[in-house]
């Protein structure tokens, strides 16, 4: 997906592995670092439902602070009532039939050339029959999460149902990212048992993907690297 907003971007931090400026410790819970402990701590949680989601939060979110040496005080403490309350949203969100859960599944896939594109699905809920539904937690803005579903450059979501496909031989009936922030779902197709409005699966959607990365892939391996942004807006964000 980096690669198909903008070459130059990918080339310049895979290939060339640029990095941006640090951050200051009172950064570091960045929005990436916010997934992470949600990812980590669901990860536990869909394991035995048993347990409190926002109890393993607590657990989760203070062996990351000490492990990446997040600074105490007023400002870790804002963003832990903050996540607090994401966490609670978390738990009681996506309510629809489920079989079982996997969290944290690799279904990375084979292209052309050589290219092993690594997937790593947040969450599979089995519905039975076959049929499943691919959720994605999206710790950032909400405005955010809702163009990965509008922007023709979005790969994720054809990719993770491709994934799913090829490597799970599953039927994924709705692919689905969860704007934890404000407990927004956004995604495509459709899940029994529940009241969501998500985009209808586009006609080939999956293989249109699939040419997509194999197009733009193949470019990028025959020198193909110069700065054309597919949105010139990103560019105010990019290091």
């Amino acid at each position: 997906e980096e690669l198909a907003k903008c070459r130059f971007r990918f080339f310049a931090s895979r290939s060339l592995t640029l990095k941006g400026i640090p951050e200051r410790p009172n950064e570091r819970l960045s929005f990436s670092a916010i997934g992470l402990i949600v990812h980590e701590a669901m990860e536990t949680w869909l394991s035995d439902r048993t347990r409190d989601f926002v109890d393993l939060f607590e657990t989760t979110f203070d062996e990351f602070c000490h492990r990446k040496n997040i600074q105490s005080g007023y400002n870790m403490e804002v963003k832990r009532v903050e996540l607090r309350r994401v966490a609670r949203k978390v738990r009681e969100s996506v309510q629809w039939p489920v079989v079982s859960s996997e969290s944290e599944v690799d279904c990375s896939i084979d292209f052309p050339g050589g290219i092993l594109v690594t997937c790593r699905v947040d969450r599979i809920d089995h519905l039975g029959n076959g049929d499943c539904v691919i959720l994605d937690y999206k710790s950032g803005k909400t405005t955010n999460v809702k163009k990965l579903v509008e922007r023709e450059t979005s790969l994720q979501g054809p990719l993770y149902a491709l994934a799913v496909r090829e490597k799970k031989q599953l039927n994924p009936v709705a692919m689905v990212f969860l704007a934890i922030r404000e407990d927004k779902i956004f995604g495509w197709g459709s899940i029994p048992g529940a009241n969501l409005d998500l985009i209808p699966t586009p006609p080939d959607w999956i293989d249109n993907a699939r040419d997509r990365t194999i197009a733009r892939l193949q470019s990028f391996l025959a020198g193909d690297v110069h700065a054309e942004p597919s949105h010139p807006d990103d560019c105010e964000w990019c290091d």
